[in-house]
């Protein structure tokens, strides 16, 4: 886990990385990693580093390495912003 100011980086867990930036009241995060179970290590690790609540999800695009890992995250009521 690598950080800058209030980004986390989720750097070697997979081919592609996430990032959780700490906001107000939780966190956003950034592409959710290439399948299930790498995103449950993602999210474990990032629960180590940032506080509250997964506020937003973000695709920077649908790319598989960077939506698959969404079911480790989800939760009921959390957009997801992505490309139509």
């Amino acid at each position: 886990m690598e950080r800058v100011g209030r980004a986390y980086c989720a750097i070697d867990f997979a081919m592609s990385n996430c990032t959780a930036v700490q906001v107000e009241g939780g966190y956003v995060l950034v592409d959710t990693g290439p399948s299930p179970s790498a995103g449950a290590a993602i999210r474990a690790a990032l629960e180590q580093h940032v506080s509250g609540a997964l506020l937003t999800n973000v695709y920077t695009h649908a790319h598989t390495d960077h939506i698959l890992g969404a079911a480790a995250f989800w939760r009921p009521g959390v957009p997801i912003i992505a490309q139509e």
